[in-house]
């Protein structure tokens, strides 16, 4: 990593700063499992876990650039430019500005962009099956908490049960991007008072994590492909859940719903940030002082 910064022009208000870097990182990771010991243990989590590794290496170019455009106003300009290994390039700008129309008082502002790469246990951790925390229905052999005999449902394997969920890494995860920008003002009528209120927006798309097994029993049709059933596995995943594929089951019992991590789409937040502060002089009895926030 390296970094210089420094006066590249002399402005009316001030100087203009210039600060430029550059930095690489390379990581690695390995998971590795001991199924002889994996294999000794009921129901160790691990039954259809396989090895697994990867490494990532990026380099990053960086630059800022502060103008005091005139006594009152700043302006803050800055780039990244990122090249990652396996996920490609990205490119995020940001602009801020500051302005003093006044002595007591400072308005100030900024936009950008964001960008965050799974990191490699998101992608590598290895996959591994446990019990979801709460009690549900099988949607197909027992809908609504009503067993389905005619389709071989089991009320004591497939009504109000603690099913099988995997859980760990993703190797189709896309990376994380964002949009965020913020708008707010600072008053100190005083030099015991102050007063600040600043509104922030972020949008994320692409946020990773886990859809959640509530989500998931809630709205069986809409995530139908994260219901994994015993006929979908081969000859060695069933034979890894015989307790639950074993031979002479009737129906299709439900193996596992996927609860892996994945790319859950878009989420936006919003809010205000509010500050009062006031502090009293030195006195006899100490100094006071009172906020909120």
């Amino acid at each position: 990593k390296a970094q210089a910064s420094g006066e590249i022009y002399k402005m009316p208000a001030g100087p203009m700063m210039l600060a430029v870097g550059i930095e690489y990182y390379k990581d690695e990771a390995s998971y590795l499992n001991n199924f002889a010991l994996i294999r000794q243990a009921a129901s160790s989590g691990l039954e259809l876990a396989e090895d697994s590794s990867g490494s990532r290496s990026w380099t990053g170019f960086m630059a800022e650039l502060n103008i005091p455009v005139d006594k009152t106003l700043e302006v803050n300009l800055a780039a990244r430019y990122d090249d990652y290994s396996d996920v490609g390039g990205t490119f995020n700008p940001k602009a801020s500005v500051r302005w003093t129309p006044m002595k007591e008082l400072l308005l100030r502002g900024s936009i950008n962009t964001g960008f965050r790469a799974p990191t490699l246990y998101d992608v590598y951790a290895p996959n591994s099956i446990t019990f979801t925390e709460n009690s549900y229905n099988d949607p197909v052999l027992c809908p609504g908490g009503t067993v389905n005999t005619a389709a071989g449902g089991v009320a004591s394997r497939d009504c109000d049960q603690q099913f099988q969920q995997q859980q760990g890494g993703n190797k189709n995860l896309e990376s994380e991007t964002s949009t965020a920008w913020t708008v707010g003002m600072v008053f100190q009528p005083t030099n015991s008072s102050m007063v600040s209120l600043d509104y922030w927006n972020y949008v994320v798309d692409n946020s990773i994590g886990p859809i959640g097994e509530n989500v998931i029993f809630d709205d069986p049709t809409k995530y139908s492909a994260q219901f994994q059933r015993c006929s979908q596995l081969s000859a060695d995943e069933q034979a890894a859940l015989v307790g639950t594929c074993g031979p002479g089951q009737p129906g299709d019992p439900l193996a596992y719903i996927v609860n892996t991590q994945v790319n859950l789409g878009k989420y936006k937040t919003s809010g205000i940030d509010f500050a009062a502060n006031w502090r009293s002089e030195a006195s006899a009895y100490g100094r006071f002082f009172a906020g909120w926030n």
